[in-house]
């Protein structure tokens, strides 16, 4: 079984921000299941995580990385419980948080991924946000941005999720892994930004991921 994409779900805590955000995400039943979230935050007072939880239980940091006035964090879970349940966030103090999460299939439960890169920019110097991350020939790569404001846009590859809040630009995209270097790139505004992403890696047995976008069938007609 190939890695596939499963769910998503996304989010923010308004303007003038609180010390918590919570949202569902309704995860399937396939086997081998994992799931991550991004949570990207304004750093102002440097308030910290707390903590990241789905259906009630921690999930795992990744790693962080600040930016100028943003943060951006990762985290996930192993064999996630299937259904709709709660991704829930909780901050040392009052913040604007934007966060997204996506689950998956097909991903090996021992050593879920490889790879964990980041790269940020503090005040214009890369205005194209772009990260590369070492892939595996039948891995995926996921990944995460914040950013200031602008028109962003994923570029490449497949976006999960796009959200534009006081100002601030949340992404999440993931990518075919190649065997070699994987680049997640974005346009965006002017302006500080961090990025954050990793390669999947796919179950033992596993081919090559699978990205549904849009399928067609046919019938043949009778003679």
């Amino acid at each position: 079984m190939a890695i596939a994409f499963d769910a998503v779900a996304r989010s923010n805590n308004g303007s003038g921000g609180t010390s918590t955000l919570s949202y569902n995400i309704t995860v399937g039943s396939g086997s081998d299941r994992f799931i991550y979230v991004a949570v990207g935050w304004n750093n102002p007072n440097s308030p910290t995580i707390t903590s990241v939880k789905y259906n009630s239980v921690d999930m795992t940091l990744v790693g962080s990385l600040a930016s100028g006035a943003f943060k951006l964090a990762l985290y996930y879970t192993v064999a996630p419980t299937s259904g709709t349940n709660a991704v829930d966030i909780v901050m040392s103090g009052n913040t604007e948080i934007l966060s997204g999460a996506a689950s998956y299939t097909g991903v090996d439960g021992s050593t879920p991924f490889s790879g964990y890169t980041t790269f940020n920019d503090d005040g214009g110097d890369f205005p194209v946000p772009s990260l590369t991350v070492t892939s595996t020939a039948t891995g995926l790569v996921v990944g995460a941005l914040v950013s200031g404001g602008g028109s962003a846009r994923t570029c490449g590859d497949t976006e999960r999720w796009n959200q534009l809040a006081y100002d601030y630009r949340h992404h999440g995209s993931d990518a075919p892994g190649t065997g070699g270097s994987v680049v997640l790139d974005w346009s965006t505004g002017s302006g500080a930004w961090a990025m954050a992403g990793m390669n999947l890696i796919a179950a033992s047995g596993s081919g090559g991921p699978v990205i549904p976008v849009f399928t067609r069938q046919y019938r043949a007609r009778a003679a």
